[in-house]
């Protein structure tokens, strides 16, 4: 299916991507269509310490942006934006964090100063991501 006002195709096919991109220690970006999430108030820790690995996240309501920092996405009406995007550096499959059922998370590092470092969310609400082929090197020149 063709997105409308793009040139791209969209695919249900993309956490199968995620996931080999992970496996094969590339991180990609991926861009969410919003990005509001909610904190579970769950950490995962370093084992045998007390140093938090990954703060637990839900998603909120959609929304058109936010204001700290300031981002729209436009996501309700009018032309789709690229939404947020955030750094992809590994997953929990099938994982029920906080009672409500299993769902597949993404773990992803943010750069907004209001969220931790790195962030495990359900996978939903993304709209493209972006894979890196660090063999090819820099062009000459």
């Amino acid at each position: 299916m063709v997105a409308p006002h793009y040139e791209f195709m969209l695919g249900e096919e993309g956490f199968a991507l995620y996931q080999a991109e992970i496996d094969a220690d590339r991180p990609l970006v991926v861009c969410f269509k919003y990005w509001n999430p909610i904190d579970l108030d769950i950490a995962v820790y370093t084992p045998g310490s007390e140093e938090i690995v990954v703060h637990v996240f839900a998603w909120g309501e959609p929304t058109e942006g936010s204001e700290d920092p300031e981002e729209a996405w436009n996501w309700l009406e009018g032309y789709e934006c690229i939404g947020h995007a955030v750094t992809a550096v590994g997953y929990i499959l099938n994982w029920d964090a906080d009672d409500s059922g299993p769902a597949d998370y993404v773990i992803v590092h943010d750069n907004w100063s209001s969220t931790p470092s790195y962030m495990a969310i359900p996978w939903a609400h993304w709209n493209s991501m972006h894979t890196v082929d660090p063999d090819l090197g820099v062009p000459p020149g």
